[in-house]
């Protein structure tokens, strides 16, 4: 009896200690987070924003101006942050498009577009890797300028960028400690902000200046096909598509080619037949607008330019595709000519040609695949720009 009392004690005892132990660490815990709050509310205030909301030791948000910009900079402590304290600066960005909206890539939330519809991409691979942009119309995200771009390249950088409500939003998983390191985030954010708030609105004279100016190719054939599209009878139009006939681009030349019609077809077969990153794509819209004998003749040029085993099936598999509906004589000549590029390749490399492979694969019999019948090939979809009705 003695011994069983003596064990309840001193459980009693372990679970006394225990219990002072969290008083104490949850009161060094709150000292501390007082401590990082009032050491960044003391930073905040040398910048001359003024206390809005304080949540305790949950957090404190400050607001006022800083480089003619309305800021607001709140720290939190919260999940997001890895129970850690983290702050949050929003700028009001005067100018900006509300619609626009901008979460980085595979974090955006569904509140950021509830129709699961994004807008007009915008075709600059490195922000495009980055980041997730929708608009109100393809023009308004056509008219993101480079220099935003790469400031919100750049200011992604250091922490989460996003834009909702004409707002540039910068999150970050640690509270500044010091007056030069809080000044710098503000910099940076308010010089962003500034150069969104430079954005043109949607016009045919603004469209035109990215279409002719922007750093990014991609982007500038983009703002042109966007022109054509909401402006095409703007009289800004038509010296847009001359100078971009000109472009060193090959992507910019094959979008004007495109919305030439018939008479941008020579540039699409010059791009088809020549090493470039358009080919394949100008190689397939002339599949879907020039007669097949045409294409036919090309085909041999076309493959020989691809750069990789892929793309050169990729040029043979389209031009069959295209055959399937065409006359008996078209169709032949379209199969007799990826027979003899296939066959002509594996002798000259020792790979195995398209009908062998597809004869390994069971998709021919050997009788096709002796005549050179490719025919059986599966089906493709190539997805060229269309050009649009003159």
């Amino acid at each position: 009896m003695g011994a069983l009392k003596l064990a309840m004690l001193g459980i009693i005892i372990i679970v006394a200690i225990l219990a002072t132990l969290g008083i104490l660490i949850a009161a060094a815990k709150h000292a501390e987070s007082a401590l990082v709050i009032s050491a960044w509310a003391r930073i905040a205030r040398a910048l001359r924003l003024t206390l809005m909301r304080s949540d305790g030791i949950l957090g404190m948000t400050m607001a006022g101006r800083f480089d003619r910009f309305d800021v607001e900079a709140r720290v939190t402590l919260g999940e997001s942050h890895q129970f850690g304290y983290g702050v949050e600066i929003r700028v009001r960005v005067p100018n900006l498009d509300t619609e626009i909206g901008l979460e980085p890539v595979g974090q955006h939330s569904p509140q950021f577009d509830p129709d699961g519809r994004i807008v007009a991409p915008i075709h600059d691979p490195q922000f495009q890797s980055r980041y997730v942009a929708r608009g109100g119309s393809a023009a308004t995200l056509s008219l993101l300028r480079g220099e935003a771009r790469d400031a919100l390249i750049e200011l992604g950088g250091v922490g989460r960028v996003s834009i909702r409500g004409a707002q540039l939003r910068l999150s970050i998983p640690r509270v500044p400690t010091s007056l030069e390191e809080m000044s710098d985030l503000l910099r940076k954010i308010t010089s962003t902000a500034r150069l969104l708030g430079q954005q043109p609105a949607a016009s045919p004279q603004s469209l035109a200046e990215v279409a002719m100016r922007d750093p990014v190719d991609r982007v500038r054939a983009q703002a042109l096909e966007t022109l054509a599209s909401d402006f095409r009878n703007d009289p800004v139009f038509e010296p847009t598509l001359r100078c971009a006939e000109g472009d060193a681009s090959p992507w910019v030349r094959f979008a004007a080619a495109v919305l030439c019609g018939e008479a941008g077809r020579p540039v699409l077969e010059s791009l088809a037949t020549e090493a470039s990153p358009a080919q394949l794509a100008a190689w397939e819209q002339l599949l879907t607008t020039a007669p097949l004998e045409a294409c036919v003749d090309l085909a041999e040029r076309a493959y020989r330019c691809a750069p990789s085993a892929s793309e050169r099936a990729r040029v043979l598999e389209t031009l069959l595709a295209a055959a399937r509906s065409a006359s008996d004589s078209a169709r032949q000549a379209a199969e007799r000519a990826a027979a003899h590029l296939s066959q002509s390749e594996s002798r000259s490399s020792g790979a195995v040609s398209l009908p062998d492979a597809l004869l390994d694969a069971g998709a021919l019999s050997p009788g096709d695949a002796a005549s050179g019948a490719l025919s059986a090939l599966p089906p493709t979809h190539p997805s060229p720009i269309r050009r649009p009705d003159r």
